[in-house]
């Protein structure tokens, strides 16, 4: 199943878990199979409820021989939900909280025909950031979940159910892709400028090229679409070729079928993905775990809240050391 290769990370949107109550046994059930079949040194998981919502995922985990530790927990965002990092207790942990830039300001622009104010973006959902050491290799993984491009009201932070012309509705999707665009840019930052965010700790007993990077996360974009190419990084800038990044999943194929983590609205899109420094990408693969993801476009606000706490909609990926 893992084809002799040791599963590193896997991450994993659980869709509002504990966000209704206590999770169904159903879909208990199906996130621990993933788990327990692969068994990952680092579990990232985005869509976290408050409270009580991890143990309802780690306990069952434990009584099937499968312990996993708390290493990193974000804060709610605005909808309750948080990101949150597990470790395997044998994994050796080097930093438990890295340092990541949360907010990107450009200043005012004019040119002949665009002319646009002082921009700031902040990342809606706090991204968790961690040194670790698995098979003898040091990894910095950050976590990330830049916000939808669902188009929201700028004026309510909902979809925009009044809108008075379809020029103010395209005007909502703008403001909503910049805000995912600007979040990518903060996770490609955390890798070009590591050593500024997190100078080396003697601590850790490695130098900074020892370090490879793996950025993982839902980020609510296509790998065709131009923000998932500036987390790559663009070869034709005439910067090292060091600083880019590889998408193994995303460029695997042209065929979205076959790279598939979400379906929405009848449509296939791969959200989903883990981006690696190409040394690291050398030694490892990263795979789509198949799950019974649900299409949830279209439904409405009541059959949503009762699905979500019975289903899966994203299908989580790995990164597996060879």
């Amino acid at each position: 199943m893992n084809n002799g290769s040791t599963c590193a990370v896997l991450s994993m949107n659980l869709l509002n878990w504990g966000m209704y109550g206590p999770v169904a046994p159903v879909k208990v059930e199906k996130v621990c199979n993933v788990i327990l079949q692969h068994a990952p040194a680092l579990l990232c998981l985005s869509e976290v409820g408050p409270g009580d919502a991890l143990p309802w995922l780690v306990d069952p985990l434990a009584s099937r021989g499968l312990v996993y530790e708390t290493l990193s927990v974000g804060k709610p965002n605005a909808r309750g939900i948080r990101n949150a990092i597990l470790r395997r207790p044998e994994v050796e942990v080097l930093s438990s909280r890295l340092n990541v830039p949360t907010e990107f300001t450009l200043p005012a622009i004019t040119l002949e025909n665009f002319e646009m104010g002082e921009m700031r973006l902040r990342l809606s959902r706090e991204p968790l950031a961690v040194l670790v050491r698995i098979g003898g290799h040091v990894l910095a993984v950050g976590f990330f979940h830049p916000k939808s491009k669902y188009p929201e009201d700028y004026r309510t932070g909902r979809y925009p159910q009044t809108a008075k012309d379809q020029t103010f509705l395209g005007t909502c999707k703008m403001i909503s892709s910049l805000r995912n665009f600007g979040q990518c840019l903060l996770a490609r930052e955390f890798v070009d400028r590591f050593t500024t965010h997190n100078p080396t700790d003697e601590a850790w007993n490695c130098s900074p090229k020892d370090i490879h990077f793996a950025l993982v996360g839902d980020w609510n974009a296509n790998p065709q679409e131009e923000q998932r190419a500036a987390l790559r990084g663009f070869p034709e800038a005439g910067l090292l070729a060091d600083t880019l990044l590889a998408d193994p999943i995303g460029t695997s194929s042209t065929d979205m079928r076959d790279i598939c983590t979400i379906p929405w609205g009848g449509m296939w899109n791969s959200f989903d993905a883990i981006y690696v420094d190409h040394r690291l990408a050398a030694i490892s693969d990263a795979r789509i775990i198949p799950v019974d993801a649900l299409d949830l476009a279209g439904l409405s606000s009541e059959d949503r809240d009762r699905v979500e706490n019975e289903s899966l909609d994203h299908c989580p990926v790995g990164l597996f050391l060879k």
